[in-house]
């Protein structure tokens, strides 16, 4: 989280030396990718513990695997959306939280523990409905999620 609205980033930077392109992610996951809520969630679920989670469960979670992130910058850095407003990069499904944890124990193989709710933590991960959105969804949810697990199966 840049702590700065993607409008105001891009205001501020129009005087840089080339096109400026800011691209608001969702949560990413995949390779490399071990501190985002997807890889805590695959944590818990694989070692049977129960998964922590901000809210009820039922609020959205914008997704972004780490192949769609770097196929984004490479498009921005071949200038494929020069003069862009600032945009959202996300998987073309909407995802629950819910859901998100459901997939984890459904690839995996393993039975979901009941979570531990706590209290928002302010941030919002909520879809800014005024910028345009890329979604590259060179990925499905369940690709990322196999290929998430086998990584960290490889790596614990």
């Amino acid at each position: 989280k840049l702590g700065v609205a993607p409008s105001t980033l891009n205001r501020v930077l129009t005087g840089a030396s080339g096109p400026v392109i800011v691209i608001r992610m969702g949560s990413v996951y995949g390779a490399g990718r071990n501190d985002g809520v997807v890889s805590k969630f695959i944590d818990a679920v694989l070692a049977g513990d129960r998964p922590i989670v901000q809210g009820v469960g039922a609020q959205p979670l914008p997704l972004v695997h780490i192949y769609d992130v770097v196929t984004a910058v490479l498009r921005a850095v071949r200038g494929q959306y020069d003069g862009q407003p600032p945009l959202q990069l996300h998987d073309a499904e909407t995802h629950t939280v819910w859901g998100v944890l459901l997939a984890i124990a459904d690839v995996s193989g393993r039975q979901l523990q009941p979570p531990i709710y706590a209290a928002r933590d302010g941030a919002d991960y909520a879809l800014d409905p005024k910028l345009p959105i890329i979604r590259p969804s060179s990925v499905s949810l369940v690709d990322g999620l196999r290929r998430a697990i086998a990584q960290h199966e490889e790596t614990r």
